[in-house]
């Protein structure tokens, strides 16, 4: 008898809702018990904290300019001039740090996207107004009160600022930027629950266009401005963008990250109410940080080759079509003539300009996102901080040390003026004195 050899078939294994195939536990089954225990140190607080400190760093810095002014050639002038080489690296890492602590605080749903939205856009329109205030009101008003009304000093102010050298606009508003990059994470990951249903989501979603818009029409103003196309109206310089274009696009990318990253959650067989437990676990927290590292380090890499790359470009385009029209001018003309007439190429002056005009509209500002980039790595969205009352004295308290800092800064300007301890005031005072009793008696002589 022949053996019969029994047919197995092959059982395919369940597939396992909880773990892959490398046992790991699959995305959408991760729970704070089954979380890592990193978690880093620094939360959405201290990178407030942080930001803040970087704009009392960029006062410092505009103070330490004026006294470099005063001590022009000295040993001060030269100390000022080293720190402010060093602090000019540190200043601009405040909207990073403030746009990462918003993030965090809309991440870990501490606090809705109204209340932010409405915090940032009541803060950007109290120094729009602050700013109508001092210099409609107080400055151009005071001037007009001592005038006898032959002078239109908002023309004065205007061809004043847009004839001398330098950049045509004044950016400090960056509350500007919180406020669009808010609007901007509202419309691409909030699930409005009234309106915008269904198939409908897509137009809440598609008005995510309209702070990329706002970005885009602000860059292209400062551009237009800087070899004076266009003027920029006093008024409208609180409105615009602080930010180098580069920083909106890493806070897009971390945007669009998080998203992506939700449909990943929910085609896995996730919920939507078992996502939001999930933004709460370290493993996540950590991967958002270390996503956020590598981003902000490859487009700070990026701006930088750009500041570098396209003025090399461009100036090598230039030389290139000039030897061609040197060419066709003159045809069969010599290497020697070719290379003359390149040779003629103001490549210095072409430069300087191309390269005033990309810094202007804010390219290669953010290259150091290089620096920041690392800190990603020590903070961690989840991480809680008790006392609430903290977050809302954090501002305030900046906002009086700025004060203190530029009356602290007027104080030592006092000190190192040319006329500084050469003025007598008891001369001075003692002229007032023995003016009070000659000058009725001068009065008198001509009444008579």
């Amino acid at each position: 008898m022949k053996k019969e050899k029994a047919k197995t078939k092959k059982v395919k294994k369940p597939k396992d809702p909880i773990r892959n195939k490398k046992g790991k536990i699959r995305l959408h089954a991760l729970t704070l018990e089954e979380d890592i225990k990193y978690r880093g140190p620094l939360s959405y607080r201290e990178f407030k904290i942080l930001g803040w400190a970087c704009i009392i760093i960029a006062q410092i810095i505009v103070l330490m300019r004026l006294g470099v002014k005063f001590n022009t050639g000295n040993a001060v002038g030269n100390r000022l001039t080293g720190w402010i080489s060093v602090l000019e690296w540190i200043a601009p890492l405040a909207l990073p740090f403030l746009l990462m602590s918003n993030f965090a605080v809309m991440l870990d749903n501490r606090k809705s996207y109204k209340n932010l939205i409405i915090t940032n856009g009541a803060l950007m329109l109290s120094l729009f107004l602050l700013f109508i205030v001092f210099f409609y009101h107080f400055v151009i008003g005071s001037l007009e009160g001592l005038s006898d009304g032959n002078m239109n000093f908002i023309d004065f102010f205007t061809r004043f600022y847009y004839e001398g050298e330098g950049q045509k606009f004044f950016c400090f508003n960056i509350f500007v930027d919180l406020l669009l990059c808010s609007l901007f994470m509202l419309f691409v990951n909030y699930r409005p629950t009234k309106y915008f249903q269904g198939k409908k989501r897509i137009i809440f979603r598609l008005f995510a266009i309209l702070p990329i818009a706002y970005e885009l029409a602000c860059l292209i103003l400062k551009y237009l401005s800087y070899d004076n196309t266009v003027r920029i109206p006093f008024i409208l310089f609180p409105l615009l963008t602080v930010k180098p274009p580069m920083t909106f696009i890493v806070f897009v990318a971390l945007t669009i990250f998080v998203k992506r990253r939700e449909k990943k959650f929910l085609k896995m067989g996730g919920t939507y109410e078992e996502y939001q437990e999930f933004l709460q676990t370290n493993r996540n927290s950590f991967t958002f940080s270390l996503h956020a590292t590598i981003i902000m380090f490859v487009a700070g890499l990026i701006d930088l080759l750009l500041i570098i790359g396209i003025p090399v470009v461009q100036i090598t385009l230039a030389q290139a079509s000039v030897a061609a029209q040197a060419s066709a001018s003159s045809a069969g003309a010599s290497a020697t003539a070719v290379a003359e007439a390149v040779a003629e190429v103001d490549v210095d002056s072409a430069l300087i300009t191309l390269m005033t005009n990309l810094l202007a509209i804010g390219v290669g500002s953010a290259s150091q996102l290089i620096i920041f980039a690392p800190i990603m790595l020590l903070f961690s969205y989840t991480r809680k901080r008790n006392n609430k009352i903290i977050d809302t004295l954090i501002p305030v308290l900046a906002i009086v040390v700025i004060l203190l800092v530029f009356l602290q800064g007027f104080f030592q300007i006092m000190h190192v003026l040319p006329i500084s301890g050469k003025v007598n005031f008891k001369q001075i005072v003692d002229a007032a004195d023995e003016m009070k009793v000659v000058l009725p008696q001068i009065m008198n002589m001509m009444a008579e």
